[in-house]
């Protein structure tokens, strides 16, 4: 009688512990499918365009606020925008929902998620339906663990990558940054100057001063040898962008006498002899 007894009870707790996660699995379910209705860019996304002739990924191009159309700036870029995971736009700081103003979403109407679970399962979402920008978001809360999460540099890295073969141009950045630190996967210079150089050739100026960088370091930093002059080009089609970081190593160069200086470039007249001293003679010590 015993044994009946205890095996009935086991079936009913086993009982309840199926209810308890079929109830947690349709209440996730629900929050997928809210999302899904309030959010039509959660419905499958169309095939992805070639790739460029030169091959690669296919490059998602973003140029600028949806809503307002304001162009991104290239110094600061993920500073001056806000990512919308309800529907995987970027928007500029004026047109980013405010929640005591507007808290609808400029671009497809959903309201703000009701919780950081609702907003963590939007992204995920994004992630699922392979969204580029979506892909690399959150790839960065795995990689500074923001968003409630631990720090995990392998899934930032297997993220990045995942975004950079969906044409996510930042992303390729980030994965040779990975790739030349060690950070999530073994050291490969050489797969890192291959990362950088494909975001260079899409136009983005970090992706070129840093293969330019390496360009300066020459062998050990994944080219054959040191050319100042290929990091010149590198430095000058990103301070032609408007970088400002490229145009300080730019400066540098010439000082250094790396290259050649630049012929037209004003100089600046020479600074008059300090008070109490004469030309030809070292300068005094004043206290």
């Amino acid at each position: 009688m015993a044994s009946i007894t205890d095996a009935m009870e086991l079936g009913r707790r086993r009982a309840m512990t199926s209810i308890e996660e079929y109830k947690a699995m349709s209440a996730a379910e629900s929050v997928r499918k809210r999302a899904a209705t309030e959010c039509p860019q959660f419905a499958p996304r169309a095939p992805a365009p070639e790739p460029p002739a030169a091959g690669g990924p296919a490059v998602e191009v973003v140029d600028g606020c949806p809503k307002c159309g304001a162009k991104w700036g290239v110094n600061g870029r993920d500073a001056d925008r806000h990512f919308a995971t309800c529907c995987g736009a970027y928007l500029c700081a004026s047109c980013a929902p405010a929640a005591s103003i507007d808290p609808a979403c400029p671009v497809c109407g959903a309201p703000p998620p009701a919780t950081r679970e609702e907003n963590a399962v939007r992204l995920r979402s994004l992630v699922d339906a392979d969204h580029p920008a979506g892909t690399r978001e959150m790839a960065r809360l795995f990689d500074t663990g923001d968003g409630g999460r631990l720090p995990s540099h392998t899934e930032a890295f297997r993220l990045h990558r995942c975004a950079a073969e969906l044409g996510n141009v930042p992303a390729m950045v980030e994965v040779g940054i990975a790739y030349e630190a060690g950070r999530g996967v073994g050291v490969d210079k050489r797969k890192a100057c291959r990362a950088y150089g494909l975001a260079a050739d899409r136009g983005d100026v970090i992706g070129m001063c840093r293969l330019a960088r390496c360009y300066t370091l020459g062998p050990g930093d994944g080219v054959d040898d040191v050319d100042y002059a290929a990091a010149a080009k590198l430095y000058q089609r990103a301070a032609d962008l408007g970088f400002v970081n490229a145009v300080a190593c730019l400066e540098d160069l010439r000082a250094k006498g790396r290259i050649p200086g630049d012929p037209t470039a004003k100089k600046a007249p020479p600074a008059p002899p300090p008070p109490g001293t004469t030309p030809g003679e070292p300068p005094r010590t004043t206290f």
